[in-house]
């Protein structure tokens, strides 16, 4: 061998060694409400070696600011900034960064528990063969109060993986090979909505996915959230029903349209309007609910009376305060 090939080895060898254990990737925009408290969580994890890799999809607000000033304070931190372009693209942009063997997605308006990388990169250090790893959530709401816990199937079968609109695995709280997500294709257009979904579909495909029983995150709810009150949003259906289309097709004849290069066109039809303050009082219903049933009283009666107060002349909120004083509590 010569010796600029030994020397050649020895620099990847170093380079190798320098990377960290796991990289956690943060999508962020217009979350400057939240986005301090979600690095904080990263940085304030019991695994140290680690890099927090951010991109800022063109935020309106001072999301950027407060990200480049706890960069400045912490170099495991790698901020990117550009004009919008929306989730796939970034999404897509924080994997090609990611050195680490291992990725972490971090919403940039969630926190993650103390423990959270540290309990997932042993997982993958004792099964080899595992592609991806959620558990479960805590979820609360944008005070930070919490509504429910949230708990997913320890064991992701492929073929009855993901086969309803309530997903079997929580990507906000996943951990990844990072070379399988490359492997897979990473994110896909025209998935503006449901983009996770479709991965994680493409992902079990080609190895075991699993969940842990612990909370690894606080998922935090809005209002606006297209997952509120369950029924995923307008137009979430639409691209699920694609997602599972595309897995049929990959069943079937082995690569999908996207595969195959062909474009395909999402339709989805407009919701029905409804009066934001009526949205508001069947988000905050749902919740007050929710967190009765889960033990968090405080919650319960908070969301509850929100309720009323955002439509005070419709029985929404009123029928919820009656479900948490007239109701035995259920868990």
């Amino acid at each position: 061998m010569t010796r600029s090939k030994k020397l050649s080895r020895t620099a990847n060898a170093m380079l190798n060694d320098n990377r960290p254990r796991v990289s956690v990737l943060m999508p962020a925009y217009n979350s400057g409400r939240y986005i301090r408290e979600a690095i904080t969580s990263i940085l304030d994890q019991t695994l140290g070696d680690f890099e927090l890799i951010i991109v800022d999809d063109g935020s309106s607000d001072d999301t950027l600011e407060i990200a480049n000033q706890l960069a400045v304070e912490d170099s495991r931190v790698r901020l990117f900034s550009r004009p919008n372009r929306g989730v796939v693209s970034t999404r897509n942009e924080l994997v090609s960064y990611a050195r680490a063997e291992l990725i972490a997605w971090a919403d940039s308006d969630d926190v993650s528990e103390p423990m959270r990388l540290e309990v997932q990169e042993a997982c993958f250090r004792k099964q080899y063969d595992l592609l991806s790893l959620g558990g479960s959530l805590l979820l609360i709401d944008a005070s930070g109060c919490p509504l429910a816990i949230q708990n997913f199937p320890l064991e992701l079968i492929q073929g009855q993986h993901l086969c309803s609109p309530q997903t079997d695995s929580p990507f906000g709280a996943s951990m990844m090979r990072t070379e399988a997500v490359r492997a897979v294709g990473g994110f896909r257009q025209p998935f503006s909505i449901c983009e996770d979904f479709d991965l994680q579909k493409r992902l079990i495909e080609r190895g075991p996915m699993r969940n842990i029983p612990e909370v690894l995150v606080r998922y935090r709810q809005h209002t606006t959230n297209i997952t509120s009150y369950g029924n995923l949003g307008a137009g979430w259906m639409a691209y699920y029903s694609t997602a599972m289309e595309l897995a049929e097709e990959r069943r079937s004849v082995g690569a999908d349209r996207l595969q195959r290069g062909e474009k395909i066109v999402i339709s989805r039809e407009e919701p029905e309007y409804t009066h934001p303050r009526i949205t508001r009082a069947l988000v905050h219903s749902a919740w007050a609910r929710r967190a009765r049933a889960s033990g968090f009283a405080k919650s319960a009666f908070k969301h509850a009376v929100l309720s009323v107060l955002s439509a005070p002349f419709r029985s929404i909120g009123w029928r919820a305060l009656a479900h948490i004083f007239l109701r035995p509590r259920i868990n």
